[in-house]
C-alpha cells in the first residue's frame, strides 16, 4: 500500500535552505513582494505555494539551470502557448486516501478526471517539444497518462458530479424502477387530490415529500378521515404530514429501490476510488510535476513582464558587478515609470558610496541591486540587459531603514550600529552587503570615522558594499582610495527636482535646502538656511562640489556629442542607402530599356527580311526600291537608338575629352543633319533648346543636342546588321506605300496624310501604311476619324503583332 506522506515531502522541498540570507535581509529588500508577484502569476494553489516558498540555490550551476528552464518556458510563451493548468485542483490529498482504501465522492473523482486530462495535453504538448524545450519536458516525463483510469471517470460521471445512469446496468435498471415508482405515485396521490371528498380534510392541496415519503398536509381535526402513517406536523400542531394508507405498499417498494440505487452508487465510488489508488504514486508524482512547471511558467510571465534577462552569472570570488540598464523590479511590477540605470563596481574598487539629495534614488539604487542578488540566488532573471554579469553571492546582507525597537531600549543610532555589527559578524567572504546611510544619526566627523572603519572590515572579507550617505569625508574617501568608488544620484538644479539618474564616478550634493523648499518649507527659512550654509561651508564640501560641476559639464558635452555622431551617423546610413537605391533603380532601368530596343531592332530586321523577300519574289522593281528605302531608314534609327542607350553622352563636365566638332550653324533656315532619318533636314523653329525640322513632308520637334553638322555623314551600315545594302542621303524619310507622321502636329500630320494618300491614288497603289505611333493615341484617333470619311480609303484596319501593332495603320486605297 503506498502510504508515503507527499504533503510533508512537498513542504519540505520548498523549504529555504540557506540560512545566511536572513529574514531581515529579505524584510528589508521586500523580497516577499517578488514571491507574492511570481504567486499571482500561477494557474494553481500547487504552483503558488511553490512560488511562496521559492527556495534559495546553494550554487551557481543550479542558478543557471533555474533560469535556463525560465527561458525555455518564455519560448512556449511566445508561440503563444501556455500549459493547461487553469482547471487543475491540488487532488494529492484525494489520491493519498484513495490509496488507503478511501470512497471517494463523485465530486472528488470528476476533479481527478479533469486532471487526468490535463495531464495527457500537458504531456503531449511538451512531448511535442521536448527537442526544444528539453529542460520542460524532463518534468512532463513525470506527469503520468492515463487514458484508461481517465476514460473510466468520464464515462461513470456527469459533468455536475452526479453518477451517470450508464455507469453500470445494475444502476441503469434500479433507477429506472425508482422513477417508475415515482410516477405510480404521484399519479395515485393527484387522484386523490382530485376527489372534493378526499380534499376537504386537507390544509391545502398539494402533497409534498417527508422523510422520503409522499405526504399531504391533513387538518389535525380531520385525521380520522385520512387513514395513513404521519411522518412530521407543523410547529403549530394544526396540520398533520400523513402517508395515505393506500400509497405505503409504494412507498415501501420505493424505499428498498433507492436502497438498491445508494448501494450500486456506492460500489460504483468504490471501484473507481480503487481504481485511483492503484496509481496514487504516479498521480502525485505528476501533480508534484505540474505544480513546478505552473511555477516556471509564472516566472516566465512575470519576467516577460518586467522585461528581464539572465544575467551572465560569477563566481562569487569574481572582482566584477556589472549591471546595465538597470530597473528596480518592484517599481516596475507597480507600472512605474521607471528611470533605467548602470551600476558598475570594477576591480579594483569593492565599494560603491552613492551620495545625492534625498528623495533622489539611492535608497532606489541600493535596494534594486539587492533585489537582484536575491533574484539570482533563487534563479529568477533580473530586469536588466541580458549582456549584465552578477556574481552569486554565498550570502546578501541589507540594512535598510529604520532600525529603532524601543521594546529593547535601543535609539535608532544604537539599533543601527548593533545591525552593522551583525553583518560584520555574520558576512562571508566575498559577500554582498548593502547600507542605507551609514552611520547616520550622530556627529557627522565621528560618524564619517566609523563608517570608514566599518568598510575597511567589510573589505578585508572581499565584500561587494553598497552604501548610501551624506556625509563628505567619506565621499572625500572614495577620491584618495581606489578601492572605493563614488556615485550620485542626479538633481535639476532648474526644475528643483531629482532626475533619479545614477552617475558614476563623482559625489552628489544632499540639496537638504532645495529638497525643503520644493516640500513646502517657508521661503523665508530656506533662504536664512541658504545663507548659513554658504558662511559655513567647508573647502571638502566646495571641491566635492566643484568635481561634481565639471564632470556634470563633461558628462553633457560627451552626451551632445554623442547624439550628434549618432545623428550624422543615420544621415550617411540614410544617404548611402537613398544614392545605393538610386543606382540599383537607374541599372535596372538601362538594362530594361537597352533590352527592349534590342529585341525591337531585331524584330524589325526579321520583319523587313521577310517583307524584301516577298517583294522580291513579285519582282517588282518600283516597290522593291520604295522598301529598300523604308528598311534602311528604320534599321538606321533603330540602331541608332540602341547606340545612344549603350552608349550615352557623355556630361558637359567631360566635354573636353571628346574630339572637337564642326560648330552647327543655329538658326532658322539653316540645313543640319540629323541621324535617326540618315538624311540632311531643314531647322524651321528652335525654342527651349529644341528644333522643328522638316525633311520633304516630313516634320519633327526633336533636342537641339541630337543635330549634327551638315558636312557630316552618317555612318555606313554594317553589312551583318541589315539584309539590303546602304542607300545614299537623299532617300525620302519615308516610301511611296509608308507614311511616317510621328513627332508631328494633329494638324499638320492630316496635311501630310492627305498629300500622301493623293499621291499614292495616283501612283495606282493598292494600299499603304500609316504610322503614327501609340503616344497618348489622340493622333491616331483623329487620323482614323479622318479615314472614316476620306474618299481615298476603302477601308482600313490596325496592324496586326507583326506589324507594328496599333501604333500603324493599313490603309486600303479607293
Amino acid at each position: 500500500m503506498f502510504r508515503c506522506n507527499f504533503s510533508l515531502l512537498f513542504c519540505l522541498f520548498c523549504l529555504e535552505t540557506d540560512v545566511s540570507l536572513s529574514p531581515s535581509t529579505q524584510a528589508n529588500l521586500r523580497y516577499a513582494d517578488i514571491l507574492s508577484n511570481l504567486a499571482s502569476r500561477c494557474q494553481t494553489p500547487m504552483g503558488e505555494a511553490c512560488a511562496l516558498n521559492r527556495p534559495f540555490l546553494e550554487s551557481l550551476e543550479e542558478a543557471r539551470e533555474a533560469m535556463a528552464l525560465i527561458e525555455e518556458a518564455r519560448k512556449l510563451l511566445q508561440e503563444p502557448l501556455r500549459l493547461p493548468f487553469g482547471e487543475l485542483g491540488d487532488g494529492r490529498e484525494w489520491v493519498e486516501r484513495a490509496a488507503k482504501g478511501a470512497v471517494l465522492e463523485a465530486r472528488e473523482l470528476l476533479s481527478l478526471m479533469r486532471a487526468l486530462f490535463i495531464f495527457e495535453q500537458s504531456s503531449q504538448l511538451l512531448e511535442e517539444r521536448a527537442a526544444f524545450l528539453p529542460r520542460m519536458w524532463v518534468f512532463g516525463r513525470q506527469i503520468p497518462v492515463l487514458p484508461a483510469v481517465a476514460t473510466q471517470l468520464e464515462n461513470a460521471l456527469e459533468l455536475n458530479g452526479d453518477i451517470r445512469d450508464t455507469a453500470s446496468e445494475a444502476l441503469y435498471e434500479a433507477r429506472k424502477r425508482t422513477r417508475a415508482l415515482h410516477r405510480s405515485i404521484k399519479t395515485k396521490l393527484e387522484a386523490l387530490l382530485a376527489n372534493p371528498k378526499f380534499a376537504t380534510n386537507l390544509r391545502e392541496n398539494y402533497f409534498s415529500i417527508r422523510n422520503n415519503r409522499y405526504v399531504v398536509p391533513v387538518q389535525t381535526q380531520h385525521q380520522a378521515e385520512v387513514p395513513g402513517i404521519v411522518h412530521n406536523s407543523s410547529q403549530s400542531g394544526q396540520t398533520l404530514f400523513v402517508e395515505p394508507q393506500a400509497l405505503v405498499s409504494l412507498g415501501n417498494e420505493l424505499a428498498i429501490a433507492q436502497a438498491e440505487v445508494e448501494n450500486e452508487e456506492r460500489r460504483i465510488l468504490a471501484e473507481l476510488s480503487s481504481r485511483v489508488g492503484a496509481h496514487a504514486q504516479a498521480l502525485v508524482a505528476g501533480f508534484h510535476a505540474c505544480a513546478q512547471l505552473d511555477e516556471t511558467q509564472a516566472a516566465a510571465i512575470l519576467a516577460e513582464d518586467m522585461q528581464a534577462n539572465p544575467p551572465k552569472l560569477l563566481e562569487a570570488e569574481s572582482q566584477g558587478l556589472c549591471l546595465f540598464q538597470l530597473r528596480h523590479p518592484l517599481l516596475l511590477l507597480q507600472n512605474t515609470n521607471v528611470i533605467a540605470n548602470n551600476i558598475l563596481l570594477e576591480a579594483p574598487a569593492r565599494v560603491l558610496v552613492i551620495s545625492g539629495p534625498n528623495a533622489g534614488g539611492k535608497t532606489v539604487s541600493l535596494t534594486a541591486v539587492g533585489l537582484c542578488a536575491l533574484m539570482v540566488r533563487a534563479g529568477l532573471p533580473i530586469p536588466a540587459e541580458a549582456t549584465s554579469q552578477m556574481p552569486f553571492y554565498p550570502s546578501i546582507h541589507a540594512l535598510v531603514g529604520d532600525a529603532q525597537d524601543l521594546s529593547l531600549g535601543l535609539s535608532t543610532f544604537s539599533a543601527h550600529v548593533q545591525a552593522l555589527s551583525q553583518i560584520c559578524s555574520n558576512a562571508k567572504p566575498h559577500s554582498l552587503v548593502l547600507v542605507d546611510e551609514i552611520a547616520a544619526g550622530t556627529a557627522p566627523r565621528e560618524g564619517a570615522a566609523l563608517a570608514t572603519a566599518i568598510l575597511e572590515a567589510l573589505l578585508e572579507k572581499n565584500a561587494h558594499v553598497f552604501v548610501t550617505t551624506h556625509l563628505e569625508e567619506l565621499k572625500a574617501l572614495a577620491h584618495v582610495d581606489r578601492r572605493l568608488g563614488n556615485a550620485r544620484v542626479g538633481f535639476d538644479e532648474k526644475g528643483m527636482l531629482p532626475t533619479y539618474r545614477l552617475h558614476l564616478g563623482s559625489a552628489g550634493n544632499s540639496s537638504a535646502i532645495d529638497i525643503a523648499r520644493r516640500v513646502g518649507l517657508a521661503n523665508a527659512i530656506c533662504e536664512r538656511a541658504q545663507a548659513l550654509s554658504q558662511n559655513s561651508g567647508t573647502a571638502l564640501g566646495t571641491a566635492l562640489a566643484e568635481v561634481a560641476a565639471a564632470k556634470e559639464a563633461a558628462f553633457a558635452e560627451q552626451q551632445a556629442a554623442a547624439k550628434e555622431r549618432e545623428a550624422a551617423q543615420k544621415l550617411r546610413v540614410a544617404f548611402e542607402s537613398k544614392l545605393e537605391e538610386v543606382d540599383k533603380q537607374r541599372t535596372t532601368e538601362e538594362i530594361k530599356f537597352r533590352q527592349a530596343l534590342k529585341a525591337e531592332l531585331e524584330f524589325a530586321k526579321q520583319h523587313i527580311a521577310k517583307l524584301l523577300e516577298a517583294l522580291r519574289e513579285e519582282k517588282n522593281a518600283k516597290r522593291l526600291q520604295t522598301a529598300q528605302t523604308e528598311v534602311y531608314e528604320r534599321i538606321q534609327e533603330q540602331q541608332h537608338k540602341l547606340h545612344l542607350a549603350q552608349h550615352p553622352p557623355l556630361p558637359p563636365a567631360h566635354a573636353h575629352t571628346s574630339a572637337p566638332q564642326a560648330p552647327l550653324p543655329i538658326a532658322v533656315g539653316s540645313m543640319a543633319f540629323f541621324p535617326p532619318w540618315g538624311v540632311p533636314v531643314e531647322i524651321l523653329e528652335i525654342s527651349d533648346k529644341q528644333a522643328t525640322i522638316s525633311a520633304g513632308m516630313l516634320r519633327s520637334r526633336v533636342a537641339l543636342a541630337e543635330l549634327r553638322p551638315s558636312s557630316a555623314k552618317p555612318k555606313t551600315t554594317p553589312a551583318s546588321s541589315s539584309p539590303v545594302s546602304p542607300l545614299p542621303q537623299e532617300a525620302p524619310p519615308f516610301s511611296s506605300t509608308t507614311c511616317d507622321l510621328r513627332g508631328m502636329r494633329q494638324e499638320e500630320a492630316l496635311r501630310a496624310l492627305e498629300q500622301f494618300l493623293d499621291k499614292a491614288i495616283r501612283a495606282e497603289e493598292e494600299y499603304v501604311w500609316v504610322i503614327h505611333g501609340h503616344g497618348t493615341g489622340a493622333l491616331k484617333t483623329a487620323l482614323r476619324n479622318y479615314l472614316s470619311n476620306s474618299p481615298y480609303a476603302k477601308s482600313f484596319r490596325a496592324g496586326e503583332a507583326g506589324e507594328g501593332g496599333d501604333g500603324a495603320t493599313l490603309v486600303f486605297l479607293s
